[in-house]
């Protein structure tokens, strides 16, 4: 219960900053902005989600050490998947959304660190031990809420540029935030527990 209210609050905070967004913009703008979170939700889907499946069906009941061998392997397959899937996704934010180079580096990068996000989630909710990642993504999403509201309060109308900078920022420190918060779960687990369960063969 616990971790699903904190991802409620993780679907508010992150579907208001998208409503904002895409009202707030000029009608171009809007567009484009638009086809990225499609475009986005493809990227996503095809990067990893019958992995996911996968992961869901083989966890249950495994050791901590064993639990996070598999999370490991997964972010491989993962990384994986995104240099699979970047070249059609940079096509059709070239194509569709007639995005600049800066603008497709930006959208790349929060494609990866929002896809990690739902993962993350993901992750919580078979593995108790990884609810923490969560508050990553909320307070992402918060932050990124708190910042359109500022970007509003200037004169002038809200640039697609300057949300996709601030989107493409705070997604970057996620994923770092994401790192961190792994390497120390993993470095709890005691030596011998590793040595004891390795990796699951994938």
């Amino acid at each position: 219960m616990f971790t699903a209210g904190i991802k409620l609050l993780d679907i508010v905070a992150r579907s208001l900053f998208l409503l904002v967004v895409l009202y707030s913009l000029p009608i171009r703008s809007s567009g484009q902005f638009g086809i990225g979170l499609t475009l986005i939700a493809l990227f996503a889907f095809a990067a990893g989600y019958e992995r996911y499946l996968d992961v869901q069906r083989r966890i249950v009941g495994m050791p901590v050490a064993r639990v996070d061998a598999m999370v490991r392997h997964t972010l491989r397959f993962f990384a994986v998947g995104y240099a699979l899937w970047v070249f059609p996704f940079v096509l059709g934010l070239w194509a569709f959304a007639q995005a600049g180079l800066l603008e497709i580096c930006l959208w790349v990068v929060i494609a990866v660190g929002e896809h990690l996000s739902t993962e993350s989630y993901r992750l919580a909710l078979l593995s108790g031990r990884h609810r923490p990642l969560l508050w990553v993504g909320l307070s992402k999403n918060i932050l990124l809420l708190l910042v359109v509201g500022a970007l509003l309060s200037l004169p002038g109308p809200l640039e697609l540029e300057a949300v996709l900078n601030w989107w493409a920022g705070l997604n970057l420190v996620g994923v770092i935030a994401y790192s961190l918060q792994l390497w120390r779960l993993q470095a709890t687990i005691p030596a011998a527990a590793t040595v004891l369960e390795p990796a699951p063969a994938l």
